[in-house]
């Protein structure tokens, strides 16, 4: 195996540090002034910004061992700087390892999808592994996605690195005024609680096209507005595999974490109940009740849920209200800070599963739609008022990743 790793260009790196260090510095001024100059662990993993010398050490040794095999495997890992806490679960080793490129290869096999390795500096003000953890959700994170593929994370601000570009992914498209106006909201000081319980059902969403994703063969996620039929205008019936009432375990699932996540924070969504055992707990059954509906995607045609995630039908095929009615043009988004939208035609847009689905939120404007290609990209698809047209969101698992 080589020893020389693969250095990233210089003015990248500094152009990451900049951005992340603006925002340290407006982090760590808020926790203090909030905790009248105490500094308390929230504080502290906000501060956990790398240095601009162990932030290039850090990208250029996990883009070089995402490039290696490991006993024929691929290498997949997450990492994250910042020191141990009680509240992440950590595995610490009794000694600290060097961090390098070879050690990082084989220990990558060895984690589970949900732990990271934890790096941090020693006295010397060199980097250490030292160990595993849990995710927590303020850490300075670098995940290799695939070979040459870097998602890079701190606070908010995720940077998609290649051997070729560097992008800012941007979260303006992932706010859908179909998804917010699902969610209930009776005093205007609940909107922060309201942006919560959004991400919140979102991720639901996600998690279910993760699902269809890992299937290997693509698929159609469907989401209707509760509680309406007009969907089964687009639908051909029969429907062989419609059910008979919803199936609502989903539904009650999530309502308990949002109603829990609520009362932890005597009225307001408290973001500390994110890293509580509770919350782990909670969100781990609702994954598999939402697991369970992705599989439903190996059945051919669309999968049916309703925005409260009842399950409503599945191996649904699509037809158009009107077969001299469909969209003239369709605006793309890439996921990027910078980019502008264009406009396509709905031949462009892809095969025959991209196209019934533009036609169905054409058809359904209140309803909203992920597409699994069969090359593992997930797009989002709604219908904007303000340009009375359907628009795509391409690459959304970016926006979890």
């Amino acid at each position: 195996m080589s020893e020389k790793p693969f250095y990233i260009n210089r003015n990248l790196i500094d152009k990451l540090w900049e951005r992340f260090n603006e925002l340290f510095l407006k982090c760590r001024e808020e926790n203090l002034n909030k905790n009248n100059g105490v500094q308390n662990y929230d504080s502290i993993i906000c501060s956990s910004l790398p240095s601009k010398e162990h932030l290039e050490t850090l990208i250029n040794y996990s883009f070089w061992a995402s490039l290696q095999k490991e006993e024929g495997r691929q290498i997949k890992f997450s990492l994250v700087y910042g020191p141990f806490e009680s509240k992440v679960e950590p595995f610490i080793f009794n000694e600290p390892l060097a961090f390098d490129q070879n050690t990082l290869v084989k220990l990558a096999p060895a984690l589970k999808s949900n732990l990271e390795i934890v790096t941090y500096i020693n006295n010397d003000n060199s980097l250490e592994i030292w160990g595993f953890a849990d995710p927590y959700l303020d850490l300075f994170r670098v995940k290799v996605i695939e070979a040459a593929t870097l998602m890079i994370s701190y606070l908010g601000i995720k940077v998609l690195l290649t051997g070729t570009r560097i992008e800012f992914v941007t979260s303006d498209r992932l706010f859908m005024p179909n998804v917010s106006n699902s969610i209930p909201s009776n005093d205007p000081i609940d909107a922060l609680n309201k942006k919560c319980s959004y991400l919140l059902l979102f991720a639901a969403f996600y998690i279910i096209a993760k699902e269809i994703r890992s299937q290997g063969h693509g698929g159609t996620l469907l989401i209707v507005p509760n509680k309406k039929d007009e969907w089964k205008q687009s639908i051909k019936f029969p429907v062989s595999y419609l059910l008979k009432t919803p199936y609502e375990k989903p539904k009650r699932s999530l309502q308990n974490i949002d109603n829990e996540w609520t009362k932890s924070g005597a009225g307001f969504k408290n973001p500390a109940y994110l890293v509580s055992d509770e919350y782990r707990v909670l969100q781990k059954n609702l994954n598999e009740l939402l697991e369970v509906i992705g599989k439903l995607a190996s059945v051919d045609g669309a999968v049916l849920i309703s925005y409260d995630l009842e399950l409503l039908a599945f191996g649904a095929k699509i037809k158009p209200i009107n077969s001299d009615n469909c969209p003239e043009s369709i605006s793309i988004f890439e996921p990027f800070e910078h980019r502008v939208a264009k406009n396509i035609s709905l031949k462009e847009i892809g095969g025959t599963r991209h196209q019934s689905t533009a036609q169905f939120i054409f058809d359904q404007q209140e309803a909203l739609a992920f597409v699994v290609s069969q090359d593992n990209k997930i797009s989002a698809f709604s219908w904007d008022t303000t340009q009375n047209k359907v628009v795509v969101t391409t690459n959304i698992e970016l926006f979890f990743e």
